[in-house]
């Protein structure tokens, strides 16, 4: 059976929230993406099974989690070499936002937020829903689990 971990997100330049599908086949697995879409009007805050019921949020450990292929579905930006950071919480608003405001070393929030600051740290877990899924189709081949380094993850987190 196939596990599910959703992870949600904001664009940093047009203000709209987007979810990022990742899969792996067994525990022993790496989560790959398998899709990332655009959402609506839903609070990047609330998670959402097949029926409508609220999930709970759940930790996920930043080696099980392969983010090669990531990609903002509103402004495209999937890393670069002026912008390499693909997403980064927001100190003040909390959210994953999108890197496509930020360069190098400083971070410019979506609109409806506003804040900017410098980027420092590294995210050791990730925060989403996790749930089994008996009818998905897995996209990518599963991957062993990377070895842990003890140095957290390469993204960074905005503090205040």
């Amino acid at each position: 059976m196939t596990q599910v971990f959703i992870m949600h997100f904001v664009c940093s330049e047009t203000d709209k929230p987007f979810k990022v599908r990742f899969e792996r086949e067994n525990d022993s697995a790496l989560f790959t993406i398998a899709k990332a879409k655009r959402t609506g009007k839903s609070s990047p805050g609330e998670r959402f099974n097949k029926t409508g019921d609220t999930q709970s949020s759940f930790a996920v450990n930043e080696d099980e989690l392969n983010f090669s292929g990531f990609f903002c579905p509103w402004c495209n930006h999937s890393g670069s070499q002026k912008k390499p950071s693909i997403f980064i919480e927001c100190g003040r608003c909390k959210k994953n936002i999108c890197g496509g405001n930020s360069g190098r070393i400083r971070f410019r929030c979506r609109s409806s937020c506003g804040h900017r600051g410098f980027m420092s740290g590294s995210f050791t877990s990730y925060m989403g829903s996790l749930r089994q899924d008996p009818e998905s189709k897995h996209l990518a081949a599963p991957q062993e689990k990377l070895p842990h380094s003890g140095k957290g993850g390469t993204d960074l987190i905005i503090r205040d």
